[in-house]
């Protein structure tokens, strides 16, 4: 008995998870953490999910839904957003292993037999059909992704996450940004999207001011922002000035966020206080701390923890 179970976690299989509200170009696959997502048929209202999985039936399973919740989490990463009603909206965000947009709603008053009212049933928005996510732009989406993404890099993380603790850290501090950008609160959003950049700057005294210092040198370092950065004026007119002083600049509000972040976590009531621009430049901000992060980590083949935290002291002495 014993030697076929060991047998069943030897077999390795190859899990295809479709996909649903998606619709991808037939021959055009994109590489999700360890995932490839692709369509075989571009007229088909899904695509599917591709990966390895090994061991029995029940491991198999546990495997295919943590594969596929990373796989997304990339996805919702990589893709743009889109302002409706003065909220940012993820265009990734309905996407999902379960075919859910034919789900029915019903409301009924609690006083109502069944035969007395009509049944009242609503559809969920997210899930219509108009929330079906064309991705025609695919080719332009992966290039995007790599260029300006670090997609490849974060993928190495997720498929080193089991043997690399900087790799894990990289994925805890993923999964707190994608948290955050699913969050229909704005004081949890903002507050998770401060913590998944917590994640990446090791302190053994977490301070805003010596948080937002590491931040300002990991970002400057990666040599790279996506989004506006706040223009330096009355500087040298050279970029390498005018980068890092709007670099530092652009940071300085994380230092604010941090304090937000703080009261979040210590059960004070803080949605009221928080503006949608403010949740959407934390956003940003965390959204390039994860870029600079996967790309510095993996150039420098950071192996532990110590590593990044000698590479954080030099350069914030340099």
């Amino acid at each position: 008995m014993e030697r076929k179970q060991n047998l069943d976690f030897e077999k390795r299989y190859d899990a295809i998870v479709t996909i649903y509200h998606i619709r991808c170009i037939d021959g055009v696959e994109i590489p999700l953490a360890s995932a490839k997502l692709y369509s075989e048929d571009a007229q088909d209202r899904h695509s599917s999910l591709k990966f390895q999985v090994t061991g029995d039936d029940d491991s198999r399973l546990e495997q295919v839904d943590c594969e596929v919740e990373r796989a997304l989490q990339v996805l919702r990463f990589i893709c743009p957003w889109y302002e409706d009603d003065s909220k940012s909206i993820n265009s990734a965000r309905s996407v999902s292993m379960w075919p859910h947009s034919a789900r029915n709603i019903v409301f009924r008053p609690i006083s109502a037999t069944i035969d007395s009212i009509p049944r009242c049933v609503g559809k969920p928005k997210v899930q219509s059909e108009t929330q079906l996510l064309h991705m025609p732009f695919f080719p332009a989406l992966l290039h995007h992704a790599k260029i300006s993404c670090s997609l490849d890099e974060i993928n190495h993380h997720f498929r080193n996450s089991d043997h690399n603790p900087v790799s894990r850290r990289f994925c805890r501090a993923f999964e707190f940004y994608d948290i955050a950008s699913r969050s229909t609160d704005v004081a949890v959003a903002l507050a998770n999207f401060v913590i998944s950049v917590d994640i990446l700057l090791p302190s053994k005294n977490p301070k805003a001011k010596r948080l937002t210092e590491s931040l300002s040198s990991l970002i400057r370092q990666a040599d790279r922002y996506e989004g506006l950065l706040t223009r330096a004026e009355g500087y040298p007119d050279t970029s390498l000035t005018r980068w890092a002083e709007s670099v530092n600049l652009t940071m300085s509000d994380y230092k604010g966020f941090y304090v937000m972040r703080d009261k979040v976590l210590h059960g004070n009531t803080m949605s009221e206080s928080f503006s949608h621009e403010q949740v959407k430049k934390a956003r940003q901000i965390a959204k390039n701390a994860i870029i600079a992060y996967a790309r510095l980590s993996h150039s420098l083949d950071w192996q532990s923890d110590n590593e990044a935290k000698k590479w954080f002291k030099e350069a914030e002495s340099a």
